[in-house]
């Protein structure tokens, strides 16, 4: 069934449009189609920044466009609300009549069939990828994580040596993880492993049809299966925040997350009117800081993960922890000493801050006993 877009040069369109894009690099499929041209060419002009995800998809097909066109068929798609687009006028530009009455009349030699660039064009591209340069910019770009079963041609093939000849295949942009082997039948086992890739840089499809399935790797892979495809979704500060406690809200149906936690316990709070409130905590697995919590006892089933406001930085996990930022609070002094700002603000009717000296601050903090 063919994907339909409303009006996606309105506000309201380009957020459904920006929702969708939410978890997937293209319209329909794992690779670029002519879903993703016809959805490009409906678009009046380049979509705002605001749009987060849209952008990130609008200026990858851009580029595609200009670096080595669009192949792929696609599942169909339908643009409500925008001029129709033909295949005709997707593929190639409008041509002046004038120009091409005089063409009729030019020898055939002079007719450009292959479609090459002018000396115009080329400087064209040449002035904007100096312009691209000089603005210093680096492109967000996003990532997904895939979960792929390689199944071997039979019983006899060595399982080892097939997991060192998927793992040879090294790209930009291509991280391996974790895998396991799962028995299929017949004493035939499969290997099934994550793997991480930058968007931009890496395709499934061109990862599989070009490195895993030919020689010398198909030597063990008979063949390769998506499991599971996810967006990353790392931009912490975009999430929606609960109005509670302005916890950030990660929906585990929307958000693929890895957490390196230990159980941290329950507690009961005590919210606005009374209201009781149930928190299964969980703590850092490096530092043991609570970080996080859900309303459900079993992880497995908890919809919602609360992160709390602050407790995590989006520092990438590739990332050389002593490169991570440092917030303006915490200073380093001579002695190996490390001096940390901190803020109490005391609402109580009589004062909880007991002494304060240049050495330290010393606060008495007293909570009443709950019946439950």
């Amino acid at each position: 069934m063919a994907v339909t877009f409303y009006g996606v040069n309105s506000e309201a369109g380009l957020k459904k449009l920006d929702d969708y894009l939410l978890t997937r690099s293209y319209i329909t499929g794992y690779q670029a189609s002519k879903d993703d041209i016809t959805v490009h060419a409906a678009l009046s002009k380049a979509p705002p920044s605001e749009y987060v995800n849209v952008c990130r998809w609008y200026h990858h097909i851009n580029a595609l466009l200009r670096i080595s066109g669009v192949s792929g068929e696609g599942c169909g798609v339908i643009v409500e609300g925008s001029a129709p687009v033909c295949e005709e006028a997707v593929a190639t530009p409008p041509i002046d009549d004038t120009k091409a009455g005089a063409a009729e009349d030019d020898d055939d030699d002079d007719v450009d069939l292959f479609g090459e660039e002018t000396e115009d064009e080329k400087k064209a591209a040449e002035k904007r990828a100096a312009a691209v340069k000089a603005s210093g910019k680096k492109k967000e770009s996003g990532k997904s994580s895939v979960l792929m079963d390689v199944k071997p041609w039979d019983d006899e093939t060595d399982m080892k040596k097939l997991e060192e000849a998927v793992r040879s295949v090294e790209m930009e942009g291509l991280f391996w993880g974790a895998s396991k082997l799962i028995p299929v039948g017949y004493g035939i086992k499969k290997l099934q492993i994550m793997l991480t890739i930058v968007d931009d840089l890496v395709s499934v499809d061109t990862l599989i049809e070009e490195h895993l399935t030919v020689e010398p790797i198909n030597e063990y892979v008979q063949s390769c299966d998506i499991v599971a495809f996810n967006k990353i979704y790392t931009q912490l500060q975009k999430m929606p925040k609960r109005k509670t406690d302005k916890a950030y809200v990660l929906d585990k149906k929307k958000h693929l997350a890895r957490l390196n936690i230990d159980e941290g316990g329950k507690i009961l709070l005590k919210r606005g009117e009374g209201k009781l409130e149930k928190q299964f905590r969980m703590n850092c697995l490096g530092c043991g800081l609570f970080v996080c919590y859900r309303s459900e006892e079993d992880l497995e089933y908890a919809s919602f993960i609360y992160v709390v406001d602050g407790a995590l930085s989006t520092v990438a996990a590739e990332t050389n922890p002593q490169d991570a930022p440092v917030p303006p609070c915490i200073s380093q002094l001579e002695g190996g000493l490390v001096q940390v700002a901190i803020e109490v603000e005391d609402r109580a009717q009589r004062s909880a801050i007991t002494r304060v000296n240049a050495d330290d601050v010393r606060v008495t903090v007293a909570a009443a006993c709950s019946p439950w």
